[in-house]
């Protein structure tokens, strides 16, 4: 990988067909992790999305703290058209943000603040916004912790556009919605984190988020969750999405203890035009 000093991206994509004069017919969205920053420029029909423009940074740990917020200003400062302030629509999708999902019908307005509290330390609210996403294929809402000062710097830099600002458990429910037959483990991995969703009767079960450091942690999760729910691996499938460069060799590894272990597929008309973007990268991003 390149030298984050650089603001160089370790992945570069685009469409033959992009046009850096019409970024205004442009999504852009920002996908931000706590060490890896994904920017992707999309098209939109009225029947699917289309990634015309893909760029991937690796950042230095900070925790959603104020060195993140340096590292996307020295990207943005540099970059050949990220300042542009006139996008059809700005997206921020965060990973890694405290979050919690509570059902329609347990939902008390005004309260996000409390559900939150309830199950995250204190002390990561400080200088944090609680922010709501409804998901309507889950008829919930999930509620997470926005950086405060992160929030402000994409209000200064993009002043002409509203932001959207998504956790990406809940793009990625939206995304799974598409699904016929969603009876499965679904499991999003990134280099230092997993979100696993468990599917029962075309029902979520489960939705976590853990850390990982090898395969075995990954198993190990599972492992739980099969034995709290009375899951046979023996028949329950596994779908495998996200960044990580291991994916293939996670693939590779679960399918000695499950069944089915499948790499997962976006709509392949989404990222056709990226050669080399394989299919399984980001499914966020077409449910936004």
């Amino acid at each position: 990988m390149n030298s984050l000093n650089e603001n160089t991206p370790f992945l570069a994509k685009k469409d033959d067909a992009f046009d850096v004069n019409l970024l205004s017919k442009y999504h852009l969205v920002f996908k931000v992790s706590e060490s890896q920053l994904d920017i992707a420029l999309l098209t939109e029909s009225e029947t699917s999305k289309k990634c015309a423009f893909l760029e991937s940074y690796s950042l230095s740990k900070h925790y959603f703290g104020e060195g993140l917020v340096s590292q996307l200003h020295n990207i943005c400062a540099s970059h050949e058209f990220l300042n542009n302030s006139y996008w059809k629509q700005v997206h921020i999708v965060l990973c890694g943000s405290d979050y919690t999902y509570i059902p329609e019908e347990f939902w008390e307005g005004e309260k996000e603040k409390l559900f939150l509290e309830a199950i995250t330390p204190k002390a990561s609210h400080i200088n944090q916004n609680v922010h709501i996403n409804t998901v309507d294929s889950n008829q919930s809402k999930c509620i997470f912790l926005v950086y405060e000062k992160l929030k402000n710097w994409f209000s200064e830099i993009y002043p002409e556009v509203s932001l959207k600002i998504y956790h990406n458990t809940s793009c990625i429910l939206e995304f799974l919605d598409s699904f016929e037959n969603k009876d499965a483990y679904y499991l999003s991995i990134s280099s230092e984190e997993f979100s696993v969703f468990l599917f029962e009767s075309n029902a979520v079960q489960h939705i976590a988020t853990y850390q990982w450091k090898s395969a075995y942690d990954i198993l190990y999760f599972l492992s739980l969750i099969s034995k709290e729910f009375s899951i046979s691996n023996d028949f329950i499938k596994v779908f495998v999405f996200g960044t990580s460069a291991e994916i293939v060799t996670i693939r590779s590894f679960l399918s000695d203890f499950f069944i089915k272990v499948h790499l997962g597929s976006c709509d392949k008309n989404s990222f056709n035009s990226l050669e080399g973007t394989p299919s399984y990268f980001f499914p966020e991003l077409l449910s936004i």
